[in-house]
């Protein structure tokens, strides 16, 4: 059985995204070898995947990138899936409190993923359907 939460983010930029409009919005250990050249004017395209294993069979894929979506905007995406594998006796009040664990893991992995200014500025935004 799978137990998670997935988050998906997109940070959205008006046109293409220089290094320093990336700078502004994601923290230093997400943007990486993106800093490391310093005559880069800006990124054609980026994605990551990382698998992260964390105790008691949990686990997070955090993927990230710049592309463009569905709208052919760019946007920096920043996506977390946050999970608990393994069989497990049905108990509601324990799925709740893993449930609970893994979003504040994910919420943690967000927050030090981006700017403090970033991170301030987020509002949840509803999808049109």
């Amino acid at each position: 059985m799978r137990l998670g939460l997935r988050y998906v983010n997109e940070l959205k930029f008006d046109g293409e995204a220089s290094t320093e409009d990336l700078a502004d919005l994601l923290s230093e250990e997400v943007l990486g070898p993106i800093k490391l050249a310093r005559d880069t004017e800006g990124l054609e395209r980026s994605w990551q995947e990382l698998r992260l294993r964390l105790s008691d069979q949990r686990g997070c894929t955090m993927q990230h990138g710049y592309v463009q979506n569905a709208e052919q905007q760019w946007v920096y995406v920043l996506d977390f899936d946050g999970y608990r594998e393994g069989k497990r006796e049905l108990n509601a009040e324990e799925q709740v409190k893993a449930l609970a664990g893994i979003n504040h893991y994910v919420f943690d992995l967000f927050q030090g993923s981006v700017t403090p200014e970033t991170f301030h500025s987020f509002e949840p935004e509803e999808k049109e359907k």
